[in-house]
């Protein structure tokens, strides 16, 4: 996906896969599929094909097939007792919105087209008879499903390689109480994990041996190796920011974070999603309407700055609840929580020494901000996990 991207040599290199690839020098042994189209100059863009297009070409082919042989197909009986039951609990809760209804007919769809795809990547796989399939974000695209399906019923290894939190709150990952002996066929047999916390959470549920593996964070491992990059003295306040729009702008900055933003002597950077790239202008007003001089920060593009670069630069890092304070913790970067969100995601990791809780609401926020901010420093990184190759 896109979203995984950045530049690097002046090629689209997708932070996860590619940093395996090209440090493991496979390139020829690997294809990609991109969900959204290739960007271009991409890194091995000769062995990455664009799904996208290739599934609309399987959409019209199944279109005609319909058409012409509309009384030869079958369809199967379709019934899943428990969906009312489902949609009972869900209607009763106050959260719930009709987006959340389901039936059987919905249900019935959904699954005719991960069967129809499915179909299209049984070609593919039968083709290049692949030793397995490795996913980044197994769940919330159709197609990743229909992969998964197909390469699961053929018994190729299907894997996900973490690509943010994994944690007790993070439905993808957790609380899965009744599963098949075997999995979900829509599910990976394999996790690949950052950090050792991610893979005791994914444990928990999926006990299978072997089925959470921890091979360290591919991007960081890949970028300070190639780069050998150090420390430099321009030091920042790191403000990594998740998905903003204009409603919820005082959500990550309510008068306390605004009163420590205009009391700071250290310039801050805000990181921001790689969602909010075309709508930086929303942070920027905001922040000028509530008197933040535009001397006192910079916005930092995740596609433009590597993280490992970003946190190793900084004096702190401060955020509500973004992956990255997973990514501090694995270079030993000070991280302060501020949001209760955030203390419930990583909760686990607050134990650790340079990991820190400061609720933004409260009545001493700034003044303990300023005490982590201010008192002296001494950087101790971690050593990295060596790459991990993806074709052992």
């Amino acid at each position: 996906m896109k979203e995984h991207k950045v530049l690097n040599d002046k090629l689209w290199f997708n932070r996860f896969f590619d940093s395996m690839i090209d440090h493991h020098n496979i390139s020829n042994d690997v294809y990609t599929f991109d969900s959204k189209g290739i960007l271009n100059p991409s890194f091995n863009q000769k062995n990455t094909f664009d799904l996208e297009l290739l599934l609309k070409v399987v959409k019209y082919l199944f279109s005609l097939k319909s058409k012409f042989l509309a009384g030869k197909i079958q369809n199967e009986d379709f019934f899943l007792p428990e969906i009312e039951k489902l949609n009972f609990v869900l209607r009763n809760q106050e959260w719930y919105t009709d987006n959340l209804d389901f039936n059987n007919r919905s249900v019935y769809v959904w699954s005719e087209k991960i069967k129809k795809w499915g179909f299209f990547f049984t070609l593919v796989f039968k083709k290049t008879k692949p030793e397995k399939i490795i996913f980044l974000s197994y769940y919330g695209f159709d197609a990743t499903s229909s992969a998964m399906f197909a390469a699961n019923k053929l018994n190729i290894p299907t894997v996900d390689v973490q690509h943010g939190p994994q944690t007790n709150v993070h439905m993808a990952y957790s609380c899965w109480s009744k599963l098949p002996a075997n999995g979900f066929n829509t599910m990976p047999k394999q996790y690949w994990n950052w950090d050792k916390y991610s893979k005791l959470n994914v444990e928990k549920w999926w006990r299978h041996k072997n089925g959470a593996i921890r091979i360290g964070h591919p991007w960081m491992s890949y970028s300070i190796d190639k780069k050998k990059t150090g420390v430099k003295q321009n030091q920042y306040l790191l403000y990594t920011l998740q998905i903003f729009n204009e409603a919820n702008l005082y959500y990550f900055f309510p008068e306390n974070v605004l009163t420590l933003f205009k009391s700071s002597r250290i310039i801050w950077h805000l990181r921001i999603h790689p969602r909010n790239e075309n709508n930086i202008y929303l942070l920027i007003n905001f922040l000028k309407s509530n008197q933040i001089d535009s001397s006192k920060y910079i916005i930092e593009s995740s596609k433009q700055v590597a993280i490992y670069q970003s946190l190793l630069n900084s004096t702190l890092h401060i955020t509500n609840y973004s992956g990255c304070f997973i990514e501090a913790y694995i270079l030993g970067i000070e991280s302060v929580i501020i949001d209760e969100i955030g203390f419930d995601i990583f909760s686990n990791y607050l134990n650790e020494e340079n990991n820190h809780y400061c609720n933004k609401m409260k009545d001493n926020f700034v003044e303990t901000m300023n005490y982590y901010i201010n008192r002296p420093k001494k950087k101790v990184f971690k050593s990295l996990e060596p790459m991990w190759n993806p074709l052992t």
